[in-house]
Formats: structure tokens, sequence, C-alpha cells
């Protein structure tokens, strides 16, 4: 889990290190368009290894961001671990045990095939 936990955040800091760099190239382009006396280096929201170099609003902005997709990545984690249960437990949406004929095997509408549960493929 806290392996996964840093592969997202490694995932997210190099997402903003991307959009930063955007915003620096861009802030860079409409300084030069105006006068180079008006260059000014953009802020940084955050580098690879510490939160550095910018204005408190862009700071809290990515945390903000940050907070808000960690929240989401842990919805949809929680979504998928729970939907094999929901699904199997809804009598709506799962088939009954008597109707095993009318199931999909991985090729066809029919009952499973030893062959077929060993590793989902067809064994010759």
């Amino acid at each position: 889990m806290l392996h996964r936990d840093r592969r997202v955040s490694g995932g997210v800091i190099f997402l903003l290190d991307a959009v930063s760099q955007g915003l620096h190239g861009r802030s860079e382009r409409v300084s030069q368009s105006r006068s180079l006396s008006l260059r000014v280096p953009a802020p940084m929201i955050l580098t690879r290894t510490s939160l550095v170099h910018g204005p408190p609003q862009l700071l809290e902005l990515a945390l903000t961001v940050w907070y808000d997709i960690k929240d989401k990545v842990k919805t949809a984690k929680d979504f998928w671990v729970q939907l094999p249960y929901t699904v199997c437990n809804d009598d709506e949406v799962a088939a009954s045990p008597d109707s095993d004929d009318d199931c999909w095997n991985g090729q066809d509408r029919a009952r499973y095939n030893p062959e077929v549960q060993k590793d989902g493929l067809l064994t010759k």
C-alpha cells in the first residue's frame, strides 16, 4: 500500500512539474514580447525534492489540488475493490446459480470449462 501511494505521489509531482514548466515557458514568452527588462523567472510550484520557490497562492493551490487528487484516487480505489462484491451480491445484476449455461466463459455464453478456469485461456 505504501509503495503504491509513493508511486501515485510521484506521478502527481511529475504532473505538477510538467505543468509548472509549461507555465514557466509561457510567462517567459510573455515577458520577452513586452520587453527584455521585464523578464522575470516564473515561480516553481513543486520540485521532486520539496515545495519551493513560489508565492503562497500557488503553493496553496498546489496543495489543494494534491489533496483533491489523493481523495479521488482513494475513492476510485475503494470503488474497484468493492465492485466484485457489489455485483455478486446484487440479485438484479448477478445471474442466479441455476443459470450457469448463460454465463460468459471467456469465449462464449456457456458453462465454465476447467480448461478455461486455469489461466483464463484454453490450454492446448
